[in-house]
């Protein structure tokens, strides 16, 4: 038996929603670093693909600090890419 187990159903469900958000995040910020990877490497398609799937994450998870680092990569990107 877990300390989990013990807790009400609220507090698991929360429990279990807040490792389900962290795992997402953890998806959007290795997102984040393959895409800068691939932008490093002139991938730009790939990198914007990295970025944009990163955003929406972010947004997902009303994570502020997590859609301006991924705009400002997509912005990073397109320019980067003569796409301005």
């Amino acid at each position: 038996s877990t300390i989990a187990d013990s807790l009400n159903p609220y507090w698991q469900s929360q429990i279990l929603e807040r490792k389900a958000d962290n795992s997402k995040e953890a998806l959007a910020n290795q997102l984040m670093e393959e895409g800068v990877k691939q932008c490093s490497g002139s991938e730009f398609k790939a990198a914007l693909q990295s970025f944009q799937q990163a955003l929406k994450i972010y947004q997902e998870l009303q994570d502020r600090y997590g859609e301006n680092k991924a705009l400002g990569s997509l912005g990073n990107t397109y320019y980067a890419a003569g796409n301005y």
